[in-house]
């Protein structure tokens, strides 16, 4: 249980892994540790789910675009995380921006990403296809009934 005091982004904060949920109202929020990276979210329908995309290093965008592209053996790692989606409307934001910042409703500090209300085990991976890329991969996966 969290202090009265204690804010969603100090317990954001809290997290010392690259994943961990937090108890928000009564549903859930993912959130992503470590140090601050660029984020993306990736669909993929054959996972029923998706992926977030997270560099440590990359000479550009495009880079990471086509190292997504072109993944291949990943080695995924098991998080015994459990997403449980309880309304399809996600958002991805950066937690630095205020939410009551105009410019936080913009795409720069946020990006709504659609998911079935259903749980999802999470996977993780480092992925470095080559020295320019270091990539930290984080798949969503729906779990059977």
């Amino acid at each position: 249980m969290h202090g009265i005091d204690t804010s969603d982004y100090d317990r954001a904060c809290a997290i010392d892994d690259y994943l961990g949920l937090l108890d928000i109202g009564p549903g859930q929020g993912l959130a992503l540790g470590e140090e601050p990276m660029p984020t993306a979210w990736r669909s993929f329908p054959e996972w029923a789910g998706g992926m977030f995309v997270r560099w440590q290093w990359a000479d550009d965008d495009d880079s990471v675009v086509n190292a997504i592209a072109e993944l291949r053996e990943v080695s995924w790692e098991p998080t015994e995380i459990v997403f449980s989606v309880a309304n399809t409307g996600l958002v991805l934001f950066d937690s630095a921006c205020p939410g009551k910042d105009p410019d936080c409703n913009q795409t720069v500090c946020r990006l709504n990403i659609k998911l079935k209300e259903v749980r999802y085990d999470i996977e993780t991976a480092h992925y470095q296809p080559n020295e320019n890329i270091a990539l930290i991969l984080h798949r969503l996966m729906t779990i059977p009934h």
